[in-house]
């Protein structure tokens, strides 16, 4: 018989005794589902593995791991959320469960930081996807990077970095670039910029166009004479 069903029987059958019924919601509530408050003291961000403070058990020092899908990159200090169980879920063979515990935390508390660790990631969204940093968004790829939409905004107070093997913008009407202070477009190898009816560069200071070599003047002379 199941266990949930076993304990719904025997709550009901001692259904009437107030001090029988909060002992058996303080039974399960010990046994079942234990959650604890720890603060990091050491953290490895590749194996997700470390060291907590519970200040609950007299500031013992307990090893911990992350268990969520997300991995996470805590700091000293740090507040994260710990689920207390006695089986041990990294070691099968670790059979001993009367008088162990052990800590795994779910959650930080107020993240700075997180990290999603799969295969594949999509977003789906029926309106629109908002990514904003108020110090940079970086995107790295080591392939092919694809932005596809009808609108895309990319928003940032400060820097917007995109480091890839190749990228490509493509759109069949207009691609607009536009910075309050500077924009630096550089590559190791080629820059191509095509469009159907032209190519317009504005600046309210100055353009500077040249590669290791030749100055924007020897390569407007170069344009010139492959026009005659």
């Amino acid at each position: 018989m199941h266990p949930n069903y076993e304990f719904y029987r025997m709550n009901q059958n001692l259904y009437g005794s107030a001090l029988t019924q909060e002992e058996i919601k303080k039974w399960i509530f010990n046994n079942i589902f234990i959650t604890k408050i720890g603060k990091v003291k050491t953290f490895d961000p590749n194996s997700q593995k470390g060291v907590v403070i519970i200040e609950e058990f007299d500031n013992i020092e307990i090893e911990t791991q992350n268990i969520s899908n997300i991995n996470i990159n805590p700091n000293e200090g740090e507040m994260v959320l710990l689920l207390q169980s006695n089986i041990n879920l990294f070691n099968h063979d670790d059979n001993i469960n009367f008088d162990k515990n052990h800590f795994y935390i779910l959650s930080i508390i107020n993240p700075k930081y997180l990290e999603m660790a799969c295969d594949d990631i999509k977003l789906k969204t029926i309106n629109k996807v908002d990514i904003k940093s108020n110090n940079q968004i970086n995107i790295n790829s080591d392939n092919d990077t694809y932005i596809n939409a009808n609108n895309t905004n990319l928003n940032a107070n400060q820097n917007i970095n995109i480091n890839c093997v190749d990228f490509s913008i493509k759109a069949e009407d207009d691609v607009v670039i536009k910075a309050n202070d500077d924009i630096d477009i550089s590559s190791n190898y080629n820059l191509d910029l095509i469009g159907k009816n032209k190519v317009r560069i504005k600046s309210n200071n100055k353009i500077d166009i040249s590669n290791n070599s030749e100055t924007l003047k020897s390569i407007l002379i170069d344009i010139t004479y492959a026009i005659n």
